[in-house]
C-alpha cells in the first residue's frame, strides 16, 4: 500500500476530554507503521492550544 500521509492524527472528541492519537515515521526505521502516540487532553481554551502544539511539534498538520 503507498502511503498517502506520513504524519497523521485522529481526535475523539467527548464532552470534558479530547483523546488525540498521532502516527508519525519512525526516525529509526524500526517501526515499518510508524511511531503511535496517544494523549488526553482537557476541552479548555488552554488545553486545545497545547493539542495543536503536541501535534504540530510531531509535524502534523491540517493541511
Amino acid at each position: 500500500m503507498d502511503v498517502i500521509f506520513t504524519h497523521c492524527a485522529g481526535i475523539d472528541v467527548h464532552k470534558r476530554s479530547v483523546t488525540a492519537c498521532r502516527v508519525t515515521p519512525d526516525p529509526t526505521g524500526q517501526q515499518p507503521d510508524g511511531q503511535v502516540a496517544v494523549q488526553v487532553f482537557g476541552t479548555m481554551t488552554p488545553d486545545l492550544l497545547a493539542l495543536a502544539d503536541w501535534l504540530a511539534a510531531a509535524g502534523v498538520s491540517g493541511h
